[in-house]
């Protein structure tokens, strides 16, 4: 009995060694040069968007229904479920090398995925522009592309400098300042500790809720009132929870805001607003038509940006 049981404890420590240094032994990136990883589950649109950029497409298996990527590919692309519901069964399934999830959603399911072997990846873009950067620099490490990730990123900077430029010369004087609406009860906003704040600040149009140092603040009509924004932006997304211009309208239009008065309130896609990822540049183009637009004003843009726009 005693040699049994010293031979059951001798396995078990083997078997959690193992599960210790797998990672050692079998790592995730490169062979001979070559990422080893070769099936990747993204569970957030701004991942696959990240992924493709970077010329990673035909490795993606999975992806949310929320991706506008399985619309564009050529081959068929596995649901595994929504944004912040992707089933765990579904993933498994698709014997992929790598999952990669946002910390703030995902943490628990990517743990789950962890304990059954599978590689994962956690980024946390949903705050900060410098760390979209990161996160987005960490899939490149990921699938051994850190090269790739950094001369993308270095692109993605220079639309954004163009943009910049857009909005200097459609604005000579100063670009309008902009409310950006996620929800209208309780009215939720784009506040001043967030990547579009961050998106705002660089090509030069001020965030009316800048100085809210929240992510996504709640706010009450008083505090609509003294914000009095010149333009409105309401997010509004092709699926999921969404508002447009009249649900706004219907709480709020009967306050003497000078966006209101003016007939300066409109929509944009939220689609591209909360995908916090290489589509940067465009949810920055998005925002300076809406405002160029409402102001019967013709954006001003560079080679560059005629390129930006025609994607």
């Amino acid at each position: 009995m005693r040699r049994v049981i010293t031979n059951k404890t001798t396995l078990i420590l083997v078997l959690c060694s193992f599960m210790l240094f797998k990672d050692l032994l079998f790592p995730v990136s490169s062979v001979g040069g070559e990422s080893a990883v070769k099936r990747v589950v993204s569970l957030a649109p701004s991942i696959t968007e990240s992924l493709e950029v970077m010329g990673f497409a035909s490795k993606v298996v999975g992806v949310t229904k929320y991706d506008s990527f399985r619309s564009t590919c050529e081959r068929k692309i596995a649901v595994v479920g929504g944004f912040s519901t992707p089933s765990l069964e579904k993933i498994v399934s698709l014997q992929p090398d790598l999952v990669i999830g946002i910390s703030t959603f995902h943490h628990k399911i990517l743990k789950k995925l962890d304990n059954f072997g599978i590689h994962t990846l956690e980024i946390e873009p949903h705050r900060r522009l410098s760390e979209v950067e990161v996160s987005f620099y960490k899939i490149g490490e990921a699938l051994d592309s850190i090269q790739q990730a950094k001369e993308n990123w270095n692109s993605i900077t220079r639309h954004l400098d163009d943009v910049k430029a857009m909005v200097r010369n459609t604005f000579p004087g100063g670009s309008p300042s902009v409310l950006i609406v996620v929800w209208h009860d309780p009215l939720t906003v784009a506040g001043g500790y967030n990547y579009i704040d961050d998106i705002l600040d660089l090509i030069g149009v001020p965030n009316a809720a800048g100085n809210i140092k929240f992510t996504f603040p709640t706010i009450d009509r008083e505090k609509l009132l003294l914000l009095n924004p010149d333009v409105i932006l309401i997010a509004s997304a092709k699926t999921g929870m969404s508002i447009d211009v009249d649900d706004f309208l219907n709480v709020f239009g009967d306050l003497p805001l000078e966006a209101i008065k003016k007939k300066r309130v409109t929509f944009v896609k939220s689609d591209l607003l909360f995908h916090p990822g290489p589509k940067i540049p465009e949810t920055a183009l998005l925002v300076v038509k809406s405002l160029s637009s409402l102001y019967g004003k013709k954006v001003e843009m560079c080679v560059e940006g005629q390129k930006l726009l025609q994607k």
